[in-house]
């Protein structure tokens, strides 16, 4: 995918998902907001 997404002008990204450090800390909703602010905030560019 990288690969696909610079041949697309965009950046390279990561390879695999973003986990956050203290994503075993949390539960699965707590979880869910964390990532959906990090969508949100990416998106707003």
């Amino acid at each position: 995918m990288p690969r696909l997404r610079e041949a697309a002008g965009m950046p390279a990204g990561e390879p695999e998902p973003f986990v956050p450090e203290s994503a075993n800390r949390l539960n699965a909703r707590q979880r869910d907001l964390v990532l959906h602010t990090i969508r949100v905030l990416l998106n707003e560019s």
